[in-house]
């Protein structure tokens, strides 16, 4: 299909956002933490939602470079594959059932939902790469922001702060 071919294309005819993204995911991430330190968290969620973005769209890339784009899923494929939908439909139930209702409603709530699938969609696509340092990037990514939402809407956790530091960093650094 023409997505696919452009998707494919080289990287100096993708337009500079997408080239660039590495830098982009991590602007984006930047502005997040700087905005959490102003409390400022509908802008903080906002930024990290973005750099999410970025990051599917490398991961999705990465992804079709690697696959040839006839190639046929192996039942092992397949299974590897059902088992990752698995786990991150897991992972939106638990947001969905316990975290998004908890959150104040309107705007918050709205927002809190969203993240919750581009985190999801994030740990998706970066397990698929078949790369343990995108998947253990994406994994403690999704970790940190799991503890900063329990913490922020269902309860506090202790140690928050050294749990998310350290996994979020390590993450970024991973994901780089």
């Amino acid at each position: 299909s023409a997505l696919v071919s452009r998707l494919k294309a080289s990287p100096t005819h993708w337009p500079p956002a997408v080239r660039e993204s590495p830098m982009q995911r991590m602007f984006f991430s930047a502005l997040g933490d700087f905005l959490g330190t102003c409390d400022n968290f509908l802008g903080q969620m906002g930024s990290f939602a973005i750099a999410h973005v970025f990051y599917v769209w490398f991961f999705i890339k990465r992804y079709l470079s690697k696959v040839e784009h006839d190639r046929k899923l192996t039942a092992k494929a397949k299974g590897y594959l059902g088992m990752l939908a698995v786990c991150v439909a897991g992972l939106l139930a638990v947001a969905f059932t316990k975290i998004v209702p908890a959150a104040p409603e309107g705007v918050v709530r709205i927002g809190v939902g969203v993240y919750a699938v581009l985190i999801s969609a994030m740990l998706l696509t970066g397990l698929l790469q078949r790369s343990t340092l995108y998947a253990l990037g994406a994994v403690l990514f999704v970790f940190s922001d799991f503890i900063l939402a329990w913490n922020r809407f269902i309860e506090p956790i202790p140690y928050r702060d050294y749990l998310v530091l350290i996994t979020y960093f390590l993450a970024q650094w991973l994901l780089f």
